[in-house]
């Protein structure tokens, strides 16, 4: 359900958040790298919650069409609160990456 098989879509959500790390980096220093790290991931969660959303709210649509018949939920293999847990498990994983992106302004704030 998160459309984890392209590769390219994570990297085009996460390019201007580590090309502006890498900006806000000072002279002659390499970026942060855990900002890079939290960056990539938080654009695998934000694509893969994004394409759950999808899954969900059009079933129907997805049966129609040859190259969504197979989804997990639009072929039946799934429940339909299986989804929604699995887009929970996402969100939250989001906030917590979220929230560690708050713990590195905080100490970039007192450097």
């Amino acid at each position: 359900m998160a459309a984890l098989s392209s590769a390219m879509a994570p990297a085009v959500f996460s390019w201007p958040c580590m090309w502006s790390s890498t900006i806000a980096a000072m002279l002659r220093e390499l970026p942060d790298l855990k900002m890079l790290a939290l960056s990539r991931c938080g654009a695998v969660l934000r694509r893969g919650a994004g394409c759950t959303v999808n899954d969900i709210l059009d079933p129907d649509i997805d049966n129609k069409v040859e190259r969504t018949k197979s989804r997990p939920f639009a072929s039946g293999a799934l429940t339909p609160s299986q989804p929604s847990v699995f887009l929970g498990s996402q969100l939250l994983l989001g906030l917590g990456i979220l929230l560690q992106l708050n713990d590195s302004r905080s100490e970039a704030e007192l450097r």
